[in-house]
């Protein structure tokens, strides 16, 4: 499923487009690691304590995608905010693979 509204940003101007990093997944990015590790970015509450198996991706703008194991799909901005929430009906099915970003669209797998 290709989720519309307010995708990503730009088409190939992606952090993280998919599981693995590039399209190609090997993990390889020409960016450098922060280096304070002595508290998070941000964080989550996950109020609904949903299981995630799938990494995020990341958008042109840094914003964060994350899918959870139920179904649900999530942007957040690159401090935190969440900025939109979308979830497949029930005969759709879970999410099953990782979100994947491609020429400005959002796409997930559900098992519906």
């Amino acid at each position: 499923a290709a989720i519309a509204g307010d995708g990503p940003s730009g088409t190939e101007d992606y952090f993280w487009p998919k599981r693995g990093g590039t399209y190609i997944g090997h993990g390889a990015v020409p960016f450098d690691a922060p280096t304070d590790f002595s508290k998070a970015a941000w964080t989550w509450d996950n109020p609904e304590d949903e299981l995630f198996r799938h990494g995020p991706v990341i958008d042109g703008k840094k914003n964060v995608y994350v899918a959870t194991a139920i179904g649900r799909v999530q942007k957040f901005s690159p401090d935190g905010e969440l900025l939109w929430s979308w979830r497949t009906e029930l005969s759709e099915g879970r999410v099953v693979t990782s979100p994947f970003l491609y020429k400005g669209r959002l796409y997930v797998s559900s098992m519906g």
